[in-house]
C-alpha cells in the first residue's frame, strides 16, 4: 500500500487540474477526435464496438505553465493509442517528439480538408 501512495505523491500535476466532463474539454476532445479518427503514429482505429481505443495527447504537455493557452487548442494536440501515448508520454520526453507530431497534425488537417472539402475547427 505504501509503494502506490508514493506514487501518487510524486505527481507533478493534480488530476483536479482537468475537467474532463467541462462543455469546453469535451468540445476540444470532440475535434480531435473528429479529425484523426486514429492513432497517428500506427493508424490504430478509435473506436471498436463503440468503444474508444485512443486518447487524446496534449503535444505541449499540460504540467507546464508555459504551455496553458495550447490546452485546449485542438491544433497542438492529437490522437494516440494507449501503447504510443505512453511512449510519448514517458520520462518527461515528451518535448522530443513536439516537431513529429505537429507535422502529423498539420498533415491530417490537410486530409480533412480534401476529404470533407471544409475546416476541422
Amino acid at each position: 500500500m505504501g509503494k502506490y501512495k508514493r506514487k501518487r505523491q510524486q505527481k507533478k500535476y493534480r488530476s483536479s487540474d482537468r475537467n474532463y466532463k467541462s462543455p469546453a474539454y469535451r468540445e476540444f476532445t470532440r475535434k480531435v477526435r473528429e479529425r484523426d479518427k486514429f492513432c497517428l503514429m500506427c493508424y490504430m482505429i478509435d473506436k471498436v464496438k463503440r468503444k474508444r481505443i485512443c486518447q487524446v495527447h496534449h503535444i505541449f504537455p499540460w504540467r507546464f505553465k508555459e504551455y496553458e493557452q495550447y490546452r485546449l487548442d485542438p491544433s497542438k494536440s492529437c490522437l494516440l493509442c494507449y501503447r504510443h501515448h505512453q511512449k510519448v508520454s514517458e520520462d518527461f520526453g515528451e518535448l522530443k517528439w513536439v516537431k513529429l507530431l505537429l507535422g502529423l497534425v498539420h498533415q491530417s488537417e490537410i486530409e480533412y480538408v480534401e476529404k470533407y472539402g471544409k475546416e476541422c475547427y
